[in-house]
């Protein structure tokens, strides 16, 4: 969803320093039924048709602060506009790319460094493996040809890429939508933790799903937001204290891996370093948005 997308308050808010932080690590998210809904209650899958395509626009727009004892950076984060592409290769491996993404709204001549990544995003592409119920077992990303870096060595990108990368990962954990394993009717909700970085943190990120409506073919769903420390995160969980809130609409279609709208908001404050010293404090404000823009299922 597109909250996740606050993970692309990082491009405004890129270090100098020549070592990068290791990628993030794909991992499952975890999925636990909260309550089964009211009868009839049947299993809910996806069911992906084979070559079947689908082309999305996502957009993204927010705030962002960061303060620490030496002072204070506030940025409003540019209107970003990211088109992807994806095809489903067999029932259970989808393949995607990104197009060309780009910098919108009134402030977009301002954001030429931002710019710059995002056209290190154009061409990225990759796979993920899914099983029926959305869980996504595996991501695998390729940097884009157009990196000069990549181009010249297969194990080496550019700055830009890097966090290119980053963005991309981190808004496909969200995108995901997995389903619960049990049976269920409408008002049936399930909790789904999984990894994520926003802007300038990596926490765990916990969305609550509510069945809102359903047919054979699609569903309706609402979701709440929150988090806690990752343990397996970069920052020590007694190193970070996150309070994180939001809410949004899902719809999907059970043939297609990616919902067909997504709509939400998210708020995130944070403080990071030991407990007993001066602490980083990190604050921000995200809108975003995910739509099918174009379909072709055989």
């Amino acid at each position: 969803m597109q909250s996740a997308l606050a993970a692309l308050a990082v491009v405004t808010f890129i270090s100098a320093e020549p070592k990068l932080p290791a990628p993030r690590l794909w991992r499952p998210p975890d999925v636990k039924l909260v309550s089964a809904g009211t009868p009839p209650l049947t299993p809910m899958r996806y069911a992906l048709a084979k070559q079947g395509q689908g082309g999305f626009s996502l957009e993204a727009s927010g705030r962002w602060r960061v303060k620490t004892s030496s002072g204070e950076a506030t940025s409003m984060l540019p209107d970003l506009l990211l088109p992807f592409t994806y095809t489903v290769e067999a029932p259970a491996k989808v393949v995607f790319e990104f197009g060309d993404a780009k910098v919108t709204g009134p402030r977009a001549s301002q954001e030429a460094a931002t710019q710059a990544i995002l056209d290190q995003l154009e061409g990225v592409r990759g796979s993920v493996q899914f099983d029926a119920r959305g869980l996504a077992q595996s991501l695998s990303i390729m940097p884009s040809p157009n990196d000069p870096e990549f181009a010249r060595d297969t194990s080496k990108v550019t700055v830009g890429t890097h966090y290119a990368l980053e963005i991309a990962r981190s808004a496909f954990m969200h995108l995901f939508t997995p389903l619960p394993d049990e049976p269920i009717g409408v008002g049936a909700s399930w909790r789904v933790e999984r990894p994520q970085t926003r802007g300038t943190i990596s926490y765990t990120e916990v969305a609550t799903f509510t069945l809102v409506s359903r047919d054979a073919d699609r569903a309706k769903l609402s979701v709440r937001l929150g988090g806690k420390p990752d343990p397996l995160g970069g920052l020590r969980p007694d190193h970070i204290d996150v309070e994180v809130g939001g809410e949004g609409e899902v719809e999907l279609e059970f043939a297609r891996p990616f919902p067909v709208r997504l709509e939400d908001k998210l708020s995130i404050h944070a403080f990071t370093g030991p407990r007993d010293a001066q602490r980083v404090e990190h604050e921000g404000a995200m809108t975003g948005r995910l739509q099918l823009v174009s379909r072709r299922t055989p």
